[in-house]
């Protein structure tokens, strides 16, 4: 089976309920939730999303986020309509634990565990203003 279509473990399904339950409590409630298109990647943002009660059909499918590297997240990012104020993207290592690290004033992480939740906050007006060191974790979770 290719990585891509490689779907969740048993764990893996527990894993993503539990933190979409976990990101549910959080404020502000995402108003944007872009995910990879892998299938495993897939049921982690739909079991997330089920969290905020969110159907699946609002979730971004973005293809660029599979295989992604630091500067194509950043890319990305760069993007997003200013209208959304918090965002989830459920992704892919290294690249999710590097975009972490490079973003955080504060705090640096080993390496975001599978499911893990790195939650940060940006004194922006603008995504396109996120960059390096512009960011404090403000939760980081794993399962």
């Amino acid at each position: 089976m290719s990585d891509f279509n490689r779907p969740l473990t048993t764990q893996g399904q527990q894993d993503a309920t539990n933190m979409g339950k976990l990101l549910a409590s959080c404020q502000p409630l995402p108003d944007l939730l872009a995910a990879s298109p892998a299938r495993r990647t897939k049921e982690t943002a739909q079991a997330i999303a089920k969290g905020f009660n969110t159907p699946p059909q609002q979730i971004c499918w973005q293809d660029e986020i599979y295989n992604a590297s630091l500067s194509q997240l950043l890319a990305l990012i760069s993007t997003l309509n200013d209208q959304h104020q918090t965002i989830i993207l459920v992704g892919h290592n290294p690249a999710l634990s590097n975009l972490c690290n490079h973003l955080s004033i504060d705090q640096k992480i080993a390496g975001l565990p599978t499911c893990g939740v790195c939650q940060m906050s940006f004194n922006v007006k603008s995504w396109q203003q996120i960059g390096p060191n512009s960011g404090h974790v403000v939760r980081y979770e794993q399962p």
